[in-house]
């Protein structure tokens, strides 16, 4: 609604203005207020501007279906139960709708306005006694000020929507973390390049690190040497590729002590399925190959014929 449509009475047209200019500081008052507090705060704002007698709010959010009421003025509960009745029995509209409410033995002109596209967004429901209620002034600060309620309530329910993400996605960071950190098996995670960006307690254990930044950094092939350098040189083109790759292999620990794994080197893909990193598990099996090479060197002493 334009405000030079309102009125001709300039001293009218300074007070609608300076009406509306009060009105743009209500979604910063009520950022991150809860719903009930928007609502009835709204409702506080047009009492005092409108000079209503009752006063019913009702903000949706779509996107999260969440809702919030208010209601002001004596019977206000009663007054709301019958605004949600004609409700019932009207259907959505875009414009406002004007009808009489009784209330303690006297006649209010009632004016119920949509919120948003056929009220998806709410409704604002005012009574007054007054004459010429309401008038185009009344019907354009109710309009702004319920529809700045609705965007502030919508912020608010988003806030929280995030909220609650952000502290799922940290639960399950956590969880993670603790299962990696109470496994056997050593894991590393791999940027593209190679480089080793991330290791787990047991696998820092199972090398025998003083400190992590022994590997972080480092190209996790240069681990390896001879053959078993060109196992994992294989295993990561393929998991770049996205295929896994698996082999067994010895190396050193950093304390000298040499060791048996068994690798395996899988893809870690984002969203759009393309491979970010990679993700290596070493199992030591260290004493399964010994235990085996026992075993073949008692058979090969074993006599011919016995």
């Amino acid at each position: 609604m334009d405000p030079v449509q309102i009125s001709d009475d300039p001293r009218q047209m300074q007070r609608i203005i300076r009406n509306l200019l009060a009105l743009s500081a209500l979604p910063a008052a009520w950022a991150g207020c809860e719903g009930r507090e928007i609502a009835e705060g709204c409702l506080d704002v047009l009492r005092g501007l409108l000079h209503v007698d009752l006063g019913f709010i009702q903000i949706c959010d779509p996107e999260t279906m969440g809702k919030c009421e208010a209601v002001c003025g004596p019977g206000g509960y009663l007054f709301a139960d019958w605004v949600c009745e004609q409700q019932l029995n009207d259907s959505p509209t875009l414009h406002h709708s004007v009808s009489t409410y009784a209330a303690g033995g006297n006649s209010l002109c009632v004016v119920m306005l949509p919120i948003g596209m056929n009220a998806i967004s709410g409704t604002v429901a005012l009574a007054s006694a007054k004459e010429e209620f309401p008038d185009k002034t009344d019907l354009l600060l109710a309009s702004v000020a319920a529809n700045h309620a609705s965007t502030a309530f919508r912020t608010t329910m988003l806030m929280k929507e995030r909220a609650r993400a952000t502290e799922s996605l940290r639960r399950q960071e956590e969880m993670n973390r603790k299962i990696l950190e109470s496994g056997h098996d050593g894991i590393k995670v791999l940027l593209r390049d190679g480089t080793v960006d991330y290791l787990n307690p047991p696998a820092a254990r199972a090398l025998e690190l003083d400190n992590p930044c022994q590997v972080l950094g480092r190209r996790w092939v240069e681990l390896w040497e001879g053959e078993d350098r060109v196992k994992a040189e294989r295993a990561v083109r393929g998991a770049l590729e996205g295929r896994e790759g698996r082999f067994q292999g010895t190396r050193l620990t950093f304390k000298g002590n040499q060791r048996w794994w068994d690798v395996v080197v899988m893809p870690m893909s984002g969203a759009d399925g393309a491979v970010e990193k990679l993700l290596t598990v070493s199992r030591d099996v260290t004493v399964i190959r010994e235990a085996g090479a026992a075993t073949a060197s008692e058979q090969r002493q074993i006599p011919a014929g016995i």
